[in-house]
Parts: structure tokens; sequence; C-alpha cells
């Protein structure tokens, strides 16, 4: 009986020394992932951050373009109503000499 208890408790050491390196391997692959993990949200974070940076850059050149657009067309509006005041008062001017012209024959 006393062979048996021994031989029974070799095994079940055996299984516990077994069960820790296993427990040991894991614990250094869960080390390696966390490690892992940390790399690459940092990455991300950095590739999202220029990313975002980048976006923010170009919005800012489109927003100056967009204001440089928005000058020209106040400008071009403000030739075509001088245009436009300029084109009434010639057909004003032309009318009356019409007129005076009509008179004089």
């Amino acid at each position: 009986m006393n062979e048996k208890m021994y031989t029974l408790l070799e095994k079940v050491y055996g299984e516990v020394v077994k069960t820790n390196e296993r427990m040991d391997n894991l614990e250094n692959e869960v080390k390696d992932t966390k490690s892992r993990v940390i790399k690459i949200e940092t990455s991300l974070e950095n590739e999202v951050s220029n990313k975002v940076r980048a976006l923010f850059d170009n919005r800012e050149v489109v927003k100056e373009k967009l204001e440089d657009i928005d000058d020209k067309i106040d400008n071009v509006s403000l030739k075509i109503n001088n245009l436009t005041l300029t084109a009434v008062k010639t057909d004003t001017e032309l009318i009356e000499i019409k007129r005076n012209l009509k008179m004089v024959k």
C-alpha cells in the first residue's frame, strides 16, 4: 500500500510540476502578448495622430483656397454690377440721343 501511495504521489507530483511549467509558459506568452499589444497600440496612435494632423493641415489649405475663391467671386460680382450700371447708363444715353435726333428731324 505504501508503494502504491508513493507511486501515486510521484504521479501527482509529476502532474503538478507539468502544470507549473505550463503555467509559466502561459505567463510568458501573456507577457509577450501584452508587449506586442502595447507596440501595436503605440504604432496605431502615432499613425492616427499623423493622419489627423495631415487632415487638419489639408483642411486649412482648402479653407484658404475657398476664402480666395470667395474673394474672387466677390470681385467678379462687383465688376458685373459696375458693368450692368454702365450698360444701363449707356442705354439711357442712347435713348436720349435717339429722342434728340427725332426732335431735330
